[in-house]
Formats: structure tokens, sequence, C-alpha cells
């Protein structure tokens, strides 16, 4: 019967304990033990590390495919704005303000937006400034022995399939 990480964790757990309750001396049946232990949590481990891998490659194959398929949405908006300006532009040339076909009406309208032509010459109340937190300076910063005030440098342990 196979076990889960989980069962092979709480077994482990269990001759943890008793390695402490016979004052950590190893009974030849607490080896055995340990060995099946191993043996089950390297099958195991061996299993998730296949699904993992699989996984990875499917993420990359959807990633590529959000690509393509984001690369044909842009094709296909720019092809519909260029659609949309010659029929701005023919409708301008002829002076027609309103077409009706069909169950289709087309109509200018107006509308008003800011074209900003040099940004040096306008003044600092028009921008707006994002304040983002820079992880890589204060690691720099811990690093050399500044103290950061709400930050702190953390070791974590990654698991690495190769």
């Amino acid at each position: 019967m196979e076990k889960s990480l989980f069962n092979i964790q709480a077994d482990y757990l269990k001759i943890a304990e008793q390695l402490q309750e016979n004052g950590g001396e190893i009974t030849p049946e607490l080896e055995t033990a340990l060995a099946i232990n191993e043996a089950e949590l390297t099958v195991k481990a061996g299993g998730y590390s296949d699904i993992i891998r699989y996984l990875e490659k499917y993420i990359e194959t959807g990633k590529t495919e959000i690509e393509r398929v984001q690369k044909l949405l842009k094709t296909a908006d720019r092809t519909k704005e260029r659609l949309k300006e010659n029929i701005k532009n023919a409708m301008l040339m002829y002076g027609v303000e309103k077409i009706e076909c069909g169950f289709t009406k087309i109509g200018l309208r107006k509308s008003e937006s800011i074209e900003v032509t040099d940004e040096n010459l306008l003044h600092d109340d028009f921008f707006e400034v994002k304040k983002t937190v820079s992880k890589t300076k204060i690691k720099e910063a811990i690093k050399a022995g500044e103290p950061v005030m709400g930050a702190k440098l953390v070791q974590n342990l990654n698991l690495q399939i190769k």
C-alpha cells in the first residue's frame, strides 16, 4: 500500500518519538523502520517530481499559447482600428455625419482629449508619482549592516528539481 507524504511524515515523527524514548539508541527495529520510511519518501518524492515536471511543461506551453493568442488579438485590434479610421476618413472627405446601413448606424461625434506637447513645460502638480518598495535596495542595505525598520532578511529553502 502506497502512503501519502503526510503519512510518511507521521510515521517518521512516530519513529523520532520512539528514538527519544529509547534515549537516542537506535534499535534494529527502528533502523529498519527508518530505512523503509526513507525509501517510501524517495519513491513518493520521485512521483511528485514527475508531476511537477509535467506541470512545468504544461505551464510553459500555456504561456507560449497565451503569447500567440495575444499577438493575434493585437493584430485583430490594429485591423479593427484601421478599418474604423478608414470609415471616419471617408465620412470626413464626403462631409457625411451619419450612415445607416441595415441595422447598423455609424456616426461621428465630438469628444475632448488632452495632447501633451512637452512634458518638461508642465508643472509638477500635473504628474502622478507611484510609490513602490525596492526589495533589492532593502536587501543591499541590510547586507551592508544598515538597520531597516519594517523589513527583515529571511532565509528560505527552495525545492530544486533537476
